[in-house]
């Protein structure tokens, strides 16, 4: 598993569960999923921004 903090823009006020992450260490686009609970919110120009914690599942 990899950790990583994910800064996520969303209209949707549920947030995102499943998420795209950019593996640097590997170098290829994994399909994760979010696991961790979100720490906080903010809204942008109309749209929710989320800051996530998460632990990422890497599905190759």
């Amino acid at each position: 598993m990899n950790w990583f903090i994910t800064y996520l823009k969303s209209g949707n006020i549920f947030g995102l569960c499943y998420v795209y992450a950019y593996d640097i260490i590997f170098l290829f686009m994994t399909i994760s999923v979010c696991v961790h609970t979100m720490i906080f919110n903010f809204e942008i120009e109309g749209y929710f921004a989320y800051i996530y914690v998460c632990v990422f599942d890497n599905i190759v």
